[in-house]
This record gives C-alpha cells, sequence and structure tokens, in this order.
C-alpha cells in the first residue's frame, strides 16, 4: 500500500518538474528574442546615422565643387581646335575664350558637330565658367536669321541699310563682312552680283560672307555699234552704249546678241567666281537679205538703185543686212523712192510707178498751149476677205474697205492680209469711167 502511495507521488513530481522545465525554456525564448531584437534594432539605427553622416558629407563637399557658367551671343570673327573670337552681340564687347577637349560643339537641334562646322560670321551661343576663360560648349543659335548663298543684295551705306528681296534691314559699324577664305573685307566691296549669305539677330545684320565674288563679261571686236546685247532675257544694252566689263552673277548665262548687218549670235556660257569672260566678235558673219523686187503689172522695165549700185529687172539683188534707201525709175513713170530696213533673209519691195499725167493742149489767148490736168474721182476699194491693208503708190491708205480720193491716172495698188499672198495691180483713172467701187479677191 505504501509503495503504491509512494509510486504516486513520484509521479506528481515528474510531472511537476516537465512542466517547469516546459515554462523556463518559454521564458528564455522570449527573452532571447527581445534581446535579439534589441541588437538588431541597435545595429540599423547605428548603420542609419553613419549613412546619414556619409550624405551629408558628400553634400557639403558637391556643394564646395558648384561652378557658375554664363551664356553669350557671340559673332565668330575665328575659331580653332584651341580658340573662339567674336564679337558679344549683346554686350557689344570682345570675346576671346579657350577651348578644351571636353568643350561640345552642337548644332541648333543639339546634334554634336565638329569645329570646322563653324565658321568666321556665323553667330552661336556660347557657354563658359564664369571664373575662368574656359568654353564650356558652342552651339549653334536659333535666334540668328540666316540668308544662303542669295544675290541681288544692295547696300546703302548713306543709311546704313541692306536691301534684301525688297525689305530693308539696318546694319552697325560692328557688321563684320567676310570673304569666302574667312578674312575680314569691308561693306564696299558688296555688290548685287555677288553671292551671299548672311546672318541678322532682331532684323539687324551682323555678318555678310561674300561666297562667290560677281563674274564680269566684256565684248571686244565690234564690227559696228548698231545693235543690242541681252543677257538672260532680262538685260539689255544697246552696243553704242556698252562701257567697259558687265558684272554678272557667277553661274550661267544665256547671250544673244544683234548687230545690223550681221548674223544673230547666242550663246551659253558659264562664269566662274571673279571671272572676266571675253566676247570677241572679230569672226562675226555678214548677214544678207535677197531684195524681191514686186512692180505694178503694165511697167515692161525698170531700173533700181540701191546705194552706187544700179540694178536692172530681173538681175539678183543681195544686200547685207541694215537700212537703205531705195530709188526706182522706169520709162513714162514718175520716179519712186522709200527707204527700207532689211533683217530678214528675203526682203518683198513693192515698188508703185506713177505713170506720168498726158497732157491736154488748148490754145490760150496767145496762141499758145496750156497744161490741164484730169479731174479727180473718189472710188472703194474693196477685198474678199475684207480688212486688208491698203497701200497706194507704196502709201497707206487703210483697211478695206477703203475708200480714197484720187488725181486720174495710173496707180499701184497692194493689198496686205496676214495669212494670205499680197496683191499688186494697176488702177487707171482717166474720168472715162464712171465705177466707184473696185473688189479683188485675195
Amino acid at each position: 500500500m505504501r509503495s503504491q502511495q509512494r509510486g504516486e507521488i513520484v509521479k506528481r513530481n515528474n510531472k511537476k518538474f516537465i512542466m517547469n522545465m516546459i515554462i523556463v525554456s518559454v521564458v528564455g525564448l522570449i527573452t532571447l528574442m527581445i534581446v535579439m531584437f534589441m541588437v538588431i534594432r541597435t545595429y540599423i539605427k547605428d548603420e542609419a546615422k553613419g549613412n546619414s553622416v556619409q550624405v551629408e558629407a558628400q553634400v557639403e563637399e558637391n556643394n564646395t565643387k558648384v561652378e557658375y557658367s554664363s551664356t553669350v551671343l557671340v559673332l565668330v570673327e575665328k575659331i580653332t581646335q584651341s580658340d573662339i573670337i567674336g564679337f558679344d552681340i549683346e554686350n557689344k564687347t570682345e570675346v576671346s575664350r579657350k577651348m578644351s577637349e571636353g568643350t561640345k560643339i552642337n548644332d541648333m537641334y543639339g546634334s554634336v558637330i565638329p569645329a570646322s562646322q563653324i565658321k568666321p560670321g556665323d553667330i552661336v551661343e556660347v557657354v563658359y565658367q564664369e571664373d575662368k576663360a574656359k568654353v564650356l560648349s558652342i552651339s549653334k543659335t536659333s535666334r540668328a536669321k540666316s540668308w544662303k548663298k542669295i544675290s541681288g543684295v544692295t547696300v546703302d551705306q548713306s543709311n546704313k541699310q541692306i536691301n534684301i528681296g525688297g525689305t530693308a534691314y539696318e546694319y552697325v559699324d560692328d557688321t563684320m563682312i567676310f570673304q569666302s577664305d574667312g578674312n575680314r573685307t569691308n561693306m564696299a566691296f558688296v555688290t548685287p552680283f555677288d553671292v551671299v549669305s548672311i546672318q541678322s539677330v532682331n532684323n539687324v545684320i551682323w555678318s555678310i560672307t561674300i561666297d562667290e565674288v560677281a563674274g564680269s563679261i566684256v565684248v571686244t571686236d565690234l564690227p559696228t555699234t548698231k545693235g543690242s546685247l541681252e543677257i538672260d532675257r532680262s538685260r539689255f544694252f544697246k552696243l553704242d552704249e556698252l562701257k567697259g566689263d558687265i558684272s554678272v552673277i557667277p553661274g550661267q548665262h544665256k547671250i544673244l546678241l544683234q548687230m545690223e548687218g550681221y548674223e544673230i549670235i547666242t550663246e551659253n556660257i558659264t562664269i566662274e567666281s571673279g571671272e572676266s569672260y571675253e566676247i570677241s566678235l572679230k569672226d562675226a558673219k555678214k548677214a544678207y537679205t535677197v531684195i524681191n523686187p514686186l512692180v505694178n503689172s503694165g511697167v515692161t522695165n525698170y531700173t533700181i538703185k540701191i546705194g552706187d549700185k544700179t540694178y536692172n529687172k530681173g538681175e539678183e539683188i543681195k544686200l547685207q543686212q541694215g537700212t537703205y534707201k531705195v530709188e526706182a525709175e522706169a520709162d513714162g513713170y514718175e520716179p519712186w523712192s522709200k527707204e527700207i530696213i532689211c533683217d530678214k533673209e528675203t526682203y518683198n519691195l513693192y515698188v508703185s510707178f506713177i505713170q506720168k499725167p498726158t497732157p491736154s493742149e488748148s490754145p490760150n489767148a496767145t496762141g499758145e498751149t496750156n497744161t490741164v490736168l484730169n479731174n479727180t474721182q473718189t472710188i472703194t476699194l474693196n477685198t474678199n476677205p475684207i480688212g486688208a491693208k491698203v497701200y497706194v503708190n507704196g502709201v497707206f491708205k487703210g483697211e478695206t474697205p477703203c475708200t480714197v480720193t484720187l488725181i486720174n491716172g495710173s496707180y499701184g495698188v497692194i493689198f496686205e492680209k496676214t495669212g494670205y499672198s499680197a496683191y499688186s495691180t494697176t488702177l487707171l483713172l482717166d474720168g472715162s469711167n464712171e465705177q466707184t467701187g473696185y473688189l479683188y479677191d485675195l
């Protein structure tokens, strides 16, 4: 009995011991977790504090390295791999800055370009450090207006204005003029026949570059001064007024030369920058006109005199082109003359001889005879179709139907109408015919 009680007591004690061990283990585990949490928290705080100190130190260090920069608008006078020299447009001061390998050079869109693309006369934005002469970047600016390779530019130096396409722009004493090689020149050398590039800011011209110098044309060995020179169908010169060279824009040009008595000369030429192009006329070919006499019917024999030479009927008349006085004679007809201009290969010479009036004799008080002239007649000349020009003895009288009053006699009449052959006839008026209208088919 006692042994049984003793066993039960031992069991109760073992069970209590186990429970105590479990409680101690749980408390120990909780304590360990608390300790670990405190250690980790302390470590994180220390690390954050260290990082904060490091950031503050870095900020302080960066603040000591900040360098301020300025941007200026510069008219470039000269640029090399190491220097840029020009004029500060806004501050009106000279600019000279050093460049380095780190200097960025961009176009106006931000793309990197070589320094060789920056030319004297360009307007650029230059960014540089205030406390140093070092250039950080050079960029072509969109603030400048540009005209590339234009001509026809005129300069008014008295008013300091430049006319571009009909619009006047001002320029200033600081405006720079450059030759194509980048060397400086002056405004007096800018002509309307130069090819130039121009840049402006706020409607003020700051730079002009003469890309191509005007060329010229000189005409030599003129066989005559009667004629004209035409260039590009837009410029005309009388040969007798030509004095020296004629300035032209470099490039291609069409030349047309007309000289009295010579064949027309046409030529397409190319003139380089600054070139003087010579047109020699020592080999100009003479031009001739064949005269075709058209004499009113009924005249069987006649002579034509031009200058000091007389031509008989049927003889070829060939003249160097020009202006001539023509005289014609025929038996029984009045002398005829006219000034003609021969400027084509053939010339129809309409000769209208007037028959000499036949005198009628009547005795006078002394028994002598007097010459009595026939009466006049008024007639109408018409053609089919109408609208033809009427020439009576070479004198224009109007267009058909045409009414004229003539003294009785013989007349040469010519009708001309575009699209029809000229029609010539002889009209005889002697008072014996009461006909007053005449119709001719062309």
